[in-house]
């Protein structure tokens, strides 16, 4: 037992954003270091809620600097970035930690220092017809790109240790097997 980092990996719109949100409101014992991205804001977005927004500039000079353990730039847009400080001393100290990540960003992570905190967690959707209709009602006209997309993101099962279901119209179903999951390691 002790600290663990756990990665949720899945399709865009499975849900990874929602069940970090809830269950940061459910289990207050584990923590979420926002990520760095050159993306922009969007609307509902809270600065160091969910992202520290950056320009390019500040972002590669941070990455010259050392300052983050992995960095991908998914989709072939936006830079993102996850900082080593307080990650690795929060780690250290006994704190567990929920992220969502990319397989580029397991991958990598797994050659760091966080190896042996790393728990991968692999979002599965009850039903791919079901994420497509979501994607399509939340990202529009983009939601093209992300759709071609879904089948490599599938893949990204094969890297993790733990899965789980995520319903679309039933979030507690996946956040109480996320707790169940947090709980068998912590």
């Amino acid at each position: 037992m002790g600290a663990k980092f756990f990665l949720l990996l899945g399709a865009s719109g499975v849900g990874k954003t929602t069940l970090i949100r809830r269950l940061l409101q459910d289990m207050p014992t584990i923590k979420y270091q926002p990520s760095f991205t050159t993306r922009s804001k969007r609307e509902h977005e809270i600065e160091g809620l969910q992202y520290y927004f950056v320009t390019l500039e500040k972002f590669v000079e941070m990455d010259k600097g050392g300052a983050f353990l992995e960095t991908d730039q998914p989709h072939g847009g936006s830079f993102y970035g996850i900082t080593k400080e307080p990650l690795l001393s929060d780690l250290k100290a006994g704190y567990s930690f929920v992220k969502e990540v990319a397989v580029k960003g397991l991958l990598h992570l797994q050659t760091t220092q966080l190896a042996d905190f790393l728990i991968p967690v692999y979002l599965s959707p009850e039903s791919f017809d079901d994420l497509i209709i979501r994607l399509v009602h939340r990202d529009g006209n983009k939601a093209e790109h992300r759709i071609r997309e879904l089948e490599v993101e599938a893949k990204s099962a094969a890297y993790c240790k733990e899965k789980i279901i995520v319903k679309h119209n039933d979030i507690d179903f996946g956040l109480n097997q996320l707790k169940q999951l947090i709980n068998r390691y912590i």
